[in-house]
C-alpha cells in the first residue's frame, strides 16, 4: 500500500527530491501499523514538453509497508536500513513521480509510478541541500568516467571504480553496506569473490588519494565509508 496526501494531477509527472524519511503512524489505521513516511518536495511538474514551476510548495507524504514488500521507491532514493531505521543518502535523488486518482474523499492518492530522472534531463536545484560539511564536493562525469573535487585535476576511473565511488559518495562519511555497494557495480553480484572486491577498492583508494579522500577498511557486512 502506497498512499500520498495532497492533490496531484494523475495525468502529469512531478519532478521530486526526497527530503525526509522516518517511521510514522498511518492516519486512521491505529498505532501499530509498520509504515515508513517518505516526504517528497515537489517544486516542478512536467506538463507536455515543458517543466512548470508549481504555484505553491506542494508536498507528497507517502506511506510504504516494507514488511510486506520491497518498495521500489526506497531503492530508487538509495535508502539503507541502519539500526532498524531507514536512512537516506546526503545527496538528493531526483525522481519523476506519478500519482493515481483519489479513491475516496480523504484526499489520499496512491503513488502510481516513480522513476529516476535521467542525468542532464533538467538542471533544477534541489529544495533541500545537505550542509557543506556533509558533502564530499566530488563532481562526477558519467560520460568520461572522471571525478574531480574543488578544481583539482580530474581523475579517470574504470566503470567499476566509478560506480563504487558514487555509491559511497551518496552516503558520505556513513558506512555503506556491502550488498548496497555490490548492487550498484556493473557485473558484480553476491557471488563476486572477496578478492575481486578488495582489489577494486585498493585500486580506487590509490586513484582518489590526490583528491584528499579516504575509503575506510571494510567493517564486515557494514561495509565502507568515504571520508
Amino acid at each position: 500500500m502506497r498512499r500520498a496526501r495532497y492533490e496531484f494531477d494523475p495525468a502529469l509527472r512531478y519532478y521530486c527530491w526526497a527530503v525526509a524519511l522516518r517511521q510514522t503512524e498511518l492516519p486512521g489505521h491505529g498505532e501499530h501499523v509498520s509504515a515508513v513516511k517518505l516526504t517528497l518536495a515537489t517544486p516542478y511538474r512536467e506538463d507536455g514538453a515543458k517543466l512548470v514551476a508549481c504555484a505553491g510548495p506542494l508536498e507528497a507524504v507517502v506511506w510504504l509497508f516494507p514488511d510486506f514488500e520491497k518498495p521500489e521507491l526506497l531503492e530508487l532514493v538509495g535508502a539503507v536500513i541502519r539500526d532498524g531505521e531507514y536512512r537516506l543518502p546526503k545527496s538528493a535523488v531526483p525522481l519523476w513521480c506519478r500519482f493515481a486518482k483519489h479513491i475516496d474523499q480523504s484526499r489520499y492518492q496512491a503513488l502510481d509510478r516513480c522513476e529516476p530522472v535521467p542525468p542532464g534531463e533538467y538542471v533544477v536545484e534541489p529544495l533541500v541541500v545537505a550542509p557543506a560539511e556533509a558533502r564530499s564536493g566530488l563532481v562526477f562525469d558519467p560520460v568520461l568516467l572522471t571525478v574531480t573535487r574543488s578544481g583539482l585535476t580530474p581523475v579517470s576511473l574504470g566503470a567499476k571504480g566509478f560506480a563504487i565511488l558514487r555509491a559511497l559518495d551518496q552516503h558520505y562519511r556513513d558506512l555503506v553496506p556491502v550488498d548496497r555497494v555490490v548492487a550498484n557495480v556493473p557485473g558484480w553480484s553476491h557471488r563476486t569473490r572477496p578478492g575481486t572486491i578488495d582489489q577494486a577498492f585498493g585500486d580506487l583508494r590509490r586513484k582518489i588519494a590526490p583528491l584528499g579522500l579516504i575509503i575506510s577498511d571494510r567493517r564486515g557486512e557494514e561495509g565502507w565509508a568515504l571520508t
